[in-house]
């Protein structure tokens, strides 16, 4: 049964506990779909299911992209917290690491 400490579930791992567990392209993109849906778009997934990387790379994506156009057709006015990196002097968007001053994720 789960308890919710590190290494119980792969979710719990990533968004909690922030550790790299798929590698950085899908963890970002975890936290990315959890940021536009909370776990409702992640519960989809069988996360216990041997999955090759690539295959689920594109499934966040594809769900990734789709939460991102709903929310822009809506109108839901996502706002993009930009943290400015120490040793470049840059500013980048949490949300998508675009560097730009206008990010388009």
């Amino acid at each position: 049964m789960a308890n919710g400490k590190t290494d119980d579930h792969p979710l719990t791992d990533v968004l909690k506990y922030r550790k790299r567990v798929f590698g950085e392209d899908i963890d970002s993109l975890i936290v990315k779909v959890y940021s536009l849906s909370r776990y409702e778009k992640l519960d989809e997934i069988d996360w216990f299911q041997k999955q090759k990387p690539g295959a689920l790379l594109k499934t966040l994506q594809i769900i990734h992209d789709e939460l991102l156009r709903t929310a822009c057709e809506n109108g839901w006015g996502i706002s993009h917290r930009r943290m400015k990196a120490s040793d470049t002097g840059h500013t980048t968007c949490t949300f998508c690491n675009d560097a730009s001053s206008l990010c388009y994720c």
